[in-house]
């Protein structure tokens, strides 16, 4: 819900957008995020492998009543789709196992498998349009590890990086399972300039005080840096 919310106040006096949800599981993710959008019209497009959940993605889109345009493709192969307004995506961890498509990436290893989540970071942004945003649910820990100077390139590069928020640790089994909300912006010239990056723990949604006190500082960091038109 709190990826939604989020959707909702960076897109404010949208009347349509065109959202795409990558590795888009069973869809629940964008279902959230409709759930606080009913007064913009949305065209959904989700991106799934999995025969399985692609068909669980569609039964709960025709319980919702909500009009899903479900692909079932791996996500990391080019995408049939217009560029998108906004993309949502919460990835998966792990290695990508075809290297020829890898290599199309500036995210691709040079040697080995590259990581999935990674080339997903990648192809978010290049589905935008430009000076569009993603709204990504990434591990925690991945601004660490061996290859994250190219991350760091990568996304100073091709975006502006708007905020990055933990998720509350109690959604997780463990701290190395935890995830967070990464919000980029791909850049366009003469249009997007870097802000201060809000960087964040979202508090457990259970503790009203502190959640409050997050939403402060989010709605202060927007009056600064988004100011509305």
């Amino acid at each position: 819900m709190i990826l939604g919310f989020l959707v909702e106040r960076f897109m404010n006096n949208q009347e349509e957008l065109h959202i795409v949800d990558i590795a888009s599981g069973t869809g629940h993710l964008s279902a959230t995020v409709k759930e606080v959008l009913p007064e913009i019209a949305v065209m959904h497009h989700l991106i799934e492998v999995d025969p399985v959940l692609s068909r669980v993605s569609v039964h709960l889109a025709n319980f919702l009543e909500i009009p899903f345009d479900v692909y079932p493709q791996d996500a990391i192969m080019p995408l049939p789709l217009e560029e998108a307004d906004i993309v949502i995506g919460d990835f998966p961890v792990g290695y990508y196992p075809i290297d020829e498509r890898s290599r199309d990436f500036k995210l691709g290893f040079e040697e080995g498998h590259s990581y999935s989540h990674y080339l997903l970071i990648e192809q978010a942004i290049n589905a935008l349009k430009d000076a569009g945003y993603a709204f990504l649910v990434v591990p925690s820990n991945i601004f660490t590890g061996e290859h994250v100077k190219q991350l760091e390139k990568y996304i100073a590069t091709e975006t502006e990086m708007q905020a990055f928020l933990n998720l509350p640790p109690t959604l997780f089994k463990n701290e190395k399972a935890r995830k967070s909300i990464l919000i980029l912006q791909k850049k366009k010239s003469g249009e997007t300039k870097p802000v201060e990056v809000l960087l964040a723990n979202i508090p457990d949604f259970k503790n009203p005080s502190q959640f409050q006190g997050f939403m402060t500082e989010l709605n202060q960091w927007m009056d600064t840096n988004r100011p509305k038109k």
